[in-house]
């Protein structure tokens, strides 16, 4: 069973190494950049351990919360990064450009700092960790396996400008060594914890709290949220994808992001909510906010449902965020609609009120 399973990959292998071979051949010379995307379908396989067991630096993963789509990537096929920016748009703008010779299959993964445009410079100065990632970085890899449903698909990324007899023999070299083996049963363990400290600590955390407190007694804001950073140091150098996949067993119904631009250098994890998700003219978002925990027997699970329902505290703070989505959908949108009111959805490590929104964008 394992040689046939072997058999059926090297031949989804031989069968993408002949596409990229006749590219040399056939494809017109241009001088636009542009994106190109072979892929084939390939027998079932699971993205992580297959993603644990390749030996490139760059690897991607990305699932949606439903899971009907899961992706792991590995290489850099193309990468759209810069340390600064103007304008939310530039990063867009610039993949989009390269994307229109393509199906709608190619993906460009990674994301955007928290930090507006106007702060990048200033602020990210002293952001030493987050310093590899830049104001934005987008990958889009170059193999992936590629789960749609049911079906699997094995594709091969490729920019127009490496269609040349040299970058196609590294193709098909990097092409070559990726791995099809099952997994080693002996995975690697998290190594223990030696400390962890918090940033800032318990003290400071309420100092920063009373700050948002007017004279009156009243908070300055109709919500806050202040974070604390935690830095755990291990007794032994950690994997990151270890972690990650811990992650993604204890938090199912979460979309789920790992991104590894080098060795040993990862962003990565879980969460219940969309931002937003854009097709065309058409855009979807949603307002996730007030929470209770899930319950141990169906029965309490049904309790703090309820609770969760009737909550004054609750529905406040919910609102403060559907409205916030309300007047972003109102400035952007020719019309939208949004449900009635709150209901519940449950993901693995808690219940939240859930309003979702439908849009179609201006031009």
């Amino acid at each position: 069973m394992l040689r046939s399973t072997s058999i059926r990959f090297q031949a989804v292998k031989d069968s993408i190494a002949r596409s990229i071979l006749k590219l040399l051949k056939g494809f017109p010379s241009e001088s636009a950049l542009k994106v190109l995307r072979l892929e084939a379908p390939c027998p079932q396989i699971k993205c992580l351990p297959w993603l644990a067991i390749q030996a490139s630096e760059k690897k991607i993963y990305w699932s949606d919360r439903d899971a009907t789509f899961e992706m792991a990537g590995i290489g850099a096929a193309d990468i759209a990064r810069s340390n600064e920016f103007i304008d939310y748009r530039e990063p867009f703008l610039t993949i989009r450009e390269k994307l229109s010779l393509a199906n709608d299959n190619p993906r460009y993964y990674g994301g955007i700092n928290f930090y507006p445009p106007q702060m990048n410079r200033v602020k990210r100065k002293h952001d030493e960790e987050w310093r590899l990632y830049g104001a934005y970085y987008f990958l889009l890899p170059q193999f992936e396996i590629v789960r749609r449903k049911e079906k699997t698909f094995f594709a091969c990324n490729i920019l127009t400008r490496d269609i040349t007899k040299a970058r196609i023999k590294e193709y098909l070299i990097a092409l070559d060594t990726l791995s099809f083996l099952p997994e080693s049963p002996h995975k690697k363990a998290v190594p223990r914890i030696r400390s962890v400290h918090t940033f800032p600590d318990k003290s400071k955390w309420f100092k920063l709290f009373k700050e948002h407190i007017q004279p009156s007694g009243k908070m300055a804001y109709q919500k806050i949220v202040l974070a604390q950073k935690t830095s755990i140091e291990l007794i032994a150098e950690l994997e990151p994808l270890v972690v990650f996949r811990k992650l993604v067993q204890e938090t199912a119904g979460s979309f789920h992001y790992y991104f590894q631009p080098q060795a040993g250098r990862a962003f990565f994890g879980a969460s219940p909510e969309r931002l937003f998700k854009r097709q065309g003219r058409s855009i979807e978002s949603e307002a996730l906010a007030g929470t209770r925990p899930r319950g141990r027997t169906k029965e309490e699970d049904v309790c703090f449902e309820k609770k969760l329902l009737s909550s004054t505290k609750d529905a406040l703070e919910h609102n403060i965020v559907a409205e916030a989505i309300k007047k972003s959908f109102h400035t952007l949108c020719l019309s939208f609609q949004a449900d009635e009111r709150p209901s519940v959805v449950k993901a693995s490590s808690g219940q939240h009120l859930i309003t979702r929104f439908q849009g179609r964008l201006k031009k």
